[in-house]
């Protein structure tokens, strides 16, 4: 159930390009998986699992990447992915494709450590667990790609990734 307090959406043409990306950088998910593992970016758990879930499109296109966060949207106590996911489409984002995972890990050599940023991605089943969503963490472990559960509780100021 979502809490909110009475706030405007600003239209998404307002709000702040945070990166831009090229995908379609790889021939299919083998090529991505291995790009990551040379990286250094595959010797995790399940990422062979995880690396399955992506939809590589092998022809280049440019996706504008938002940060948005639940609080941005007038949730302010919090929520789950299905309902952030509702409202940031009603403010006029778009999932990102699932390919936009392994590409960004890759592009984002620079993020900072104990930040975790969620993909605003569809939902999949993974390891048992009825749907996950795909996030980006840096730890004093690394940098990784995790899954999530899309019913866990999302405090306001945590980070999802969508597009236009």
């Amino acid at each position: 159930m979502l809490f909110f307090q009475p706030k405007p959406v600003v239209a998404h043409s307002e709000w702040k390009l945070w990166r831009t990306i090229i995908l379609g950088q790889h021939a299919n998910n083998q090529a991505l998986f291995n790009a990551l593992r040379k990286s250094g970016y595959a010797n995790y758990l399940w990422t062979d699992d995880i690396i399955s879930k992506l939809q590589v499109v092998p022809e280049p296109r440019t996706k504008e990447l938002f940060l948005v966060r639940p609080r941005d949207l007038g949730i302010t106590y919090g929520c789950d992915y299905p309902d952030f996911r509702t409202e940031a489409v009603r403010a006029g984002f778009k999932m990102v494709p699932t390919e936009t995972v392994g590409q960004l890990r890759l592009d984002y050599n620079d993020q900072p450590l104990d930040e975790r940023i969620h993909m605003g991605t569809v939902t999949f089943p993974f390891k048992g667990r009825q749907r996950a969503i795909f996030c980006l963490v840096h730890t004093n472990q690394g940098k990784q790609i995790v899954i999530r559960e899309p019913g866990e509780y999302y405090q306001p100021d945590e980070k999802f990734v969508f597009c236009r």
